[in-house]
């Protein structure tokens, strides 16, 4: 029984650190994109 709690657990946390990344990944990507046009420009 704990094995299957553990790989629930695990799964809930690879979904809810996809649901981050994916907010996350645009305004990573945004902000990186200002750093470089400073950079470059």
């Amino acid at each position: 029984m704990k094995e299957i709690k553990r790989s629930k657990a695990w799964i809930s946390k690879m979904v809810i650190g996809a649901l981050v990344l994916q907010l996350a990944v645009p305004s990573i990507s945004a902000a990186a994109e200002a750093v470089v046009r400073k950079v470059l420009l």
